[in-house]
């Protein structure tokens, strides 16, 4: 058995037709919502997270893979901690800007060495290292999230939901 670490997903757009996709995969990782029990299986919860306290170190790649491949229209972040001598592992991920993989620390922040940045200066100066930084995923990302109601400690956590149209009760 391979490092375990702890893997979070958070997704802040889904259109419904996606739904029952988004969920099958958060079911086949056995994520939880807010790190307390099973998601929902008829709804996503935008802005809330799907954890995970004992995923393999590249999970959050295979996830934002399977994400991307059956849902595109999906807008999600996903990291893994650092685990041992490892550093996380994290996807960013729009329709319009497309994947953005990095290595993470514990907040899902991308990590880079200092090589990599004198070499991102080097080749295209400040907007050279705001692109391996992933500035443009996270801003767009921070805007979604920031233009979600606060949390509230209702069921749903005052964060709209995304319902299967599938399975909605008439």
């Amino acid at each position: 058995m391979g490092d375990r670490t702890n893997l979070q997903v958070f997704i802040y757009d889904c259109p419904s037709a996606r739904v029952r996709a988004v969920l099958d995969i958060i079911d086949e990782y056995q994520l939880q919502l807010d790190w307390l029990g099973a998601a929902d299986d008829d709804r996503i919860h935008l802005g809330r997270v799907y954890g995970s306290h004992s995923a393999c170190g590249e999970d959050s790649r295979d996830i934002a893979s399977a994400l991307i491949a059956t849902a595109p229209e999906v807008c999600f972040d996903t990291w893994t901690d650092p685990a041992y001598d490892w550093l996380g592992a994290g996807t960013r991920y729009t329709p319009e800007l497309g994947r953005f993989d990095y290595e993470s620390d514990a907040e899902g922040n991308a990590v880079f060495s200092a090589d990599e940045i004198a070499g991102a200066l080097a080749s295209g100066g400040v907007d050279g290292v705001r692109r391996i930084l992933g500035q443009s995923w996270s801003a767009v990302l921070k805007a979604m999230s920031d233009a979600l109601p606060p949390p509230s400690k209702d069921h749903d956590g005052g964060r709209p939901v995304v319902a299967d149209p599938e399975r909605e009760e008439d």
